[in-house]
């Protein structure tokens, strides 16, 4: 058998940085850095076997190059068609590498059958660091959707459970259709699990000027972290990670108590929540929360945590959830969907018109996450909203 020659051979200079991981002390590890992205391809193509992985630090290395590939990077037009059949291959092969034993019959990446494994430095930070370092004693499907989603319960060093939501690449709703083969394009530029883990970073810089500019509408986007997760020996592969929302579900109170509803709509604060959602929602091609069309009355996606004020119920915090959705071309949602401009708060309008100017370093930032043409179709948004709601 091919005892994978491109990976592992006994020449490697090896470089080291210290890197972080589940079921690991806080102090971090070391990994080499020298696996390269020709030896990658060769995996992907079938070239290079995974027969045995010898080390945990070896599978934490090549786990960060292929995490890459799960994101349908490096696809610019000018190579031609986009090889999304590379997202589900490395996906496969993360699978193979966390579900793996050593040589020395110990898991590569933990000695715990169950972890959360998480690529960045940022694991040694807040949230981050309490997913990266707490036991899962829980995987739990949920139900009611188009795509594999999960609870994942973990307990942390207090003993205390907390609960996130998993959505693992490999059951989104393109992969397990086929969409992906038929229509590579439009599935990478879209790629469900890399739209959650960075609409906290895309919302957030038009949100953050929007408060600087007075703006009061309180909107949150969980934190949302890229993971591979493991359990009990089962590996779900790369997914998304997001901090379980707290509050309450708007679509369950329109249902059970519209009388209620109709009063959080009524008030300022919720008013001018709706209207930046509405625009910041367009902008980023989320067409799965607020009505879209005549006869559509469902409000998705939507956690809501309230206060009492003087003897009435208002808006403390919007929690918007399930952001993964984003459909170029939708039927259903075009800028006709967002507000007018009276019904817009001048802060939003003055933020939108402030940070178009930093658009260079917005898609630096996002590089290594979406396919240009997928920053290309945000900022077209962008610039129509401009148009709409000039200062």
């Amino acid at each position: 058998m091919n005892r994978f020659p491109n990976l592992v051979i006994q020449s490697w200079l090896i470089l080291t940085i210290c890197f972080g991981f589940a079921a690991e002390s806080t102090a971090g590890s070391c990994r080499p850095t020298n696996v390269s992205e020709g030896q990658v391809t060769s995996l992907l193509n079938g070239k290079a076997d995974l027969a045995v992985m010898p080390d945990r630090a070896h599978a934490e290395s090549l786990l960060e190059r292929l995490l890459v590939r799960t994101r349908g990077m490096e696809l610019s037009e000018s190579r031609g068609e986009p090889r999304s059949h590379e997202v589900e291959a490395a996906n496969q092969w993360i699978k193979k590498i966390t579900e793996s034993r050593g040589m020395d019959g110990r898991d590569p990446l933990s000695q715990e059958p169950s972890f959360v494994w998480l690529p960045s430095m940022k694991s040694s930070e807040g949230w981050a660091q309490k997913v990266r370092t707490s036991s899962v004693v829980g995987v739990k499907a949920l139900g009611g959707g188009t795509n594999g989603v999960y609870r994942v319960t973990q307990v942390d060093n207090s003993g205390r459970e907390f609960h996130s939501v998993f959505k693992p690449v490999g059951e989104s709703r393109p992969v397990r259709s086929g969409y992906a083969k038929t229509n590579p394009r439009d599935f990478l530029r879209f790629l469900f699990h890399v739209r959650e883990i960075r609409a906290e970073s895309l919302y957030g810089w038009i949100l953050q000027a929007y408060w600087r500019n007075g703006g009061i509408a309180p909107v949150h986007v969980p934190e949302t972290l890229e993971v591979v997760l493991v359990h009990k020996g089962k590996s779900y592969g790369v997914g998304s990670l997001q901090k379980w929302a707290m509050g309450m579900e708007v679509e369950g109170v329109r249902q059970s108590d519209p009388t209620r509803f109709a009063f959080w709509r009524g008030t300022r604060e919720w008013q001018e929540m709706e209207s930046v959602v509405r625009v910041l929602d367009y902008i980023f091609g989320n067409s799965d929360r607020f009505p879209k069309k005549d006869g559509e009355e469902a409000v998705k996606n939507l956690f809501v945590e309230m206060d009492w004020v003087d003897g009435r119920e208002i808006l403390r915090r919007a929690n918007l959830i399930d952001n993964g959705l984003g459909v170029p071309g939708h039927r259903d949602y075009t800028i006709d969907q967002i507000p007018l401009a009276d019904h817009v708060p001048w802060a939003l309008k003055k933020a939108l018109h402030e940070v178009i100017g930093q658009e260079a370093t917005i898609r630096q930032e996002q590089k290594d996450y979406f396919p240009r043409e997928g920053l290309d179709d945000v900022f077209q948004r962008w610039q129509q909203v401009l148009q709409r709601y000039p200062l």
